[in-house]
């Protein structure tokens, strides 16, 4: 019997699925070469069809360039020069992003089948040239040898339309025959296609790099035609989570006199910043000590203010905010993740807050950081855990931590990490909250507040009205609610409920005692809305598809547009909507046979009992 190879090239030797959440993190990944060469600008040109589809995308950077050798590398996968170099040899020694030498590759060619790369170091006339063409099947065959970089100058029409063609040193990277694009359109609408998400996540992900007088980079998008005619042009700005920043582009809404509300910039007061010194474990046995850098903010009075009525997580900056929620954790000053693990899905005041955690590239080990620089997969899982849950009986926080570092040093790292993250998010939460408290001049969660949804409203008064209440057990443990939340999770998906949406609906149900609860989903087919049950909670589901929603629940939720005209319009198409609802049961019960109208009757009379208890809970509070 022959022997067999450890390796086999193939087509599917070559990852897709590469873990890339989206097109934009795979180009985050050619950003984050540009940043290290030392670039002072980044274009990505993306190049569409008469229908507006993506049919190329280039990025084009004027960075170092890289020579024959270290092209050939770039292109191949785990042979990238960055493994060790932290620090790059320029002026400003810029922090080195990369570390698992697979960037360029993976992230290309998980959007693509073919991608080519041209670098220079003295005019781009004088470029080289690689590619791979996973296509080609037989040079697959043949090993997937690359080849030694050939000169070939760089296409000179990118580099017009990115104004790169006088750039002395710099890059290319172009993508072709994409299929693996999360938007197959540059733009789609105002909010929608891979422009917004560009300037939304790289502003977010670069925030430090492109703030400040005089900013490390520029980031650039510029949309051209397949004539290489622009047609659109956007610089990237900061996108702040902790919105501590000035001058972040935050949509905002423009009132009648022309002024933009809110008014404050930033739009909310930074109210802790520090560092964090850990000693941690080097791989020759020795330790050192490296520090953590942290900060967290709360909204300013106006930013979570009411506005004409309107909650301000209703208006532009609002749910601008609610798309910036979590904990933002970083590498470098360059954000990895934008953490959920101590969200409450069921808590939209969340939003007003915000923290951030900036760690060495040392601690990549120690937190799990992902080949792909998308998670810290190992502080994830701990940082959901509470301190108690580590704890041995009678055990202090410090003597756990001590018992762990000759146990389990990369653990007890971890540990106190995630144990301050939870400190900071805790007390940014509660400064906030008694904050508000004083604002708003009643209990927190009462009717008066701002981000208080109708839903959540029509939730509590008709729990309240139900004599019966909900029967889950009280005082459950911690450990009783995460089990109990599992087995709503587990019965909502065999519903056909998505993971996320059973997640919130089990938090709501578990944390807030409900017996009501209002969802929206669409594929319900022709009713309006229909009725589940979990445990002992009633789950209203609206249709999303049906031909009433847009009038009756859309056109009250979505008034981007305040003008006093359009929100008579809306009213006026709701108001009839939901006369046009009770004419439905009308037609239905006249026209039913005689043997079924009585049962029409009984249940609009007890259908009428059920709304006046509710309604009378409701105007107990109002």
């Amino acid at each position: 019997m022959s022997g067999k190879p450890y390796f086999t090239i193939s087509r599917e030797s070559f990852e897709k699925n590469a873990g890339y959440k989206t097109t934009v993190y795979a180009l985050a990944e050619l950003v984050d070469n540009a940043f290290e060469a030392e670039a002072k600008k980044v274009v990505i040109a993306l190049m569409v069809d008469s229908n507006q589809m993506l049919r190329k995308i280039a990025t084009i950077d004027n960075g170092d360039g890289m020579n024959q050798e270290i092209l050939q590398s770039a292109v191949c996968e785990k042979a990238g020069t960055n493994f060790d170099r932290q620090v790059s040899s320029g002026k400003k020694a810029r922090r080195k992003f990369g570390k698992y030498g697979v960037g360029l590759p993976k992230a290309s060619l998980s959007q693509c089948n073919f991608f080519s790369v041209w670098s220079w170091l003295n005019k781009p006339e004088n470029a080289l040239k690689s590619y791979i063409d996973i296509t080609d099947l037989e040079w697959i065959n043949n090993g997937a040898i690359v080849e030694d970089p050939k000169k070939e100058a760089a296409p000179q029409e990118w580099l017009t339309i990115a104004d790169m063609a006088n750039a002395k040193s710099g890059t290319l990277v172009l993508w072709g025959d994409l299929d693996g694009l999360t938007w197959s359109r540059a733009r789609w609408g105002e909010h929608s296609g891979l422009i917004p998400n560009l300037e939304f996540q790289l502003g977010r992900t670069y925030r430090k790099m492109l703030s400040g007088k005089k900013p490390d980079f520029e980031i650039e998008v510029v949309v051209l035609d397949e004539r290489f005619r622009e047609i659109e042009k956007v610089k990237i700005g900061p996108n702040d989570p902790l919105f501590i920043t000035a001058g972040c582009r935050i949509p905002r809404k423009k009132l009648d006199d022309g002024i933009f509300w809110p008014q404050d910039d930033p739009l909310f007061d930074e109210i802790i910043k520090g560092t964090l010194e850990l000693e941690i474990p080097l791989k020759n046995g020795k330790t050192t000590k490296k520090s953590i850098s942290f900060a967290a903010s709360i909204a300013r009075k106006n930013t979570f203010a009411q506005l004409s009525g309107r909650n301000a997580g209703s208006l532009p900056h609002g749910k601008f905010a609610d798309r910036n929620l979590g904990i933002s954790l970083l590498r470098e000053g360059r954000e990895i993740d934008l953490s959920l693990a101590l969200n409450n899905p069921s808590e939209a005041r969340e939003r007003w807050i915000g923290a951030e955690f900036d760690f060495p590239h040392e601690f990549d080990n120690i937190l799990g950081m992902t080949n792909n620089k998308q998670s810290y997969t190992r502080l994830e899982q701990v940082i959901k855990h509470k301190k108690e849950d580590f704890l041995e009986p009678n055990e202090t926080t410090n003597a756990c931590l001590s018992r762990l570092r000759k146990e389990d040093p990369i653990l007890a790292n971890c540990l106190e990490i995630a144990w301050k993250i939870r400190d900071i998010w805790e007390f940014a939460w509660k400064t906030h909250k008694d904050m508000r408290e004083e604002f708003i001049g009643q209990p927190d969660g009462d009717n008066g507040d701002p981000d208080i949804s109708p839903e959540d409203r029509a939730e509590k008064f008709a729990t309240k009205a139900d004599n019966k209440g909900i029967s889950l057990p009280k005082n459950l443990s911690e450990e009783e609610q995460k089990n109990l939340k599992i087995k709503i999770i587990q019965e909502l998906e065999k519903q056909g409920v998505p993971n996320t949406v059973a997640k919130q609906i089990a938090a709501r149900i578990v944390e807030k005692g409900l017996t009501y609860i209002i969802t929206s989903r669409a594929g319900l087919g022709s009713p309006f809305f229909s009725v589940d049950h979990v445990v002992d909670s009633k789950i209203l589901v609206l249709n999303q598809d049906h031909r009433a929603h847009p009038y009756l629940i859309s056109s009250i939720s979505e008034m981007e547009n305040e003008k006093l005209e359009v929100l008579k319009d809306r009213l006026q198409k709701a108001k009839t909507s939901i006369m046009l609802m009770l004419e439905a049961w009308t037609k239905l019960e006249s026209e039913a046979v005689t043997s079924e109208k009585r049962k029409f009757q009984m249940l609009r009379e007890d259908w009428g009992r059920v709304l006046d208890s509710f309604i009378e809970e409701y105007e107990k509070e109002n």
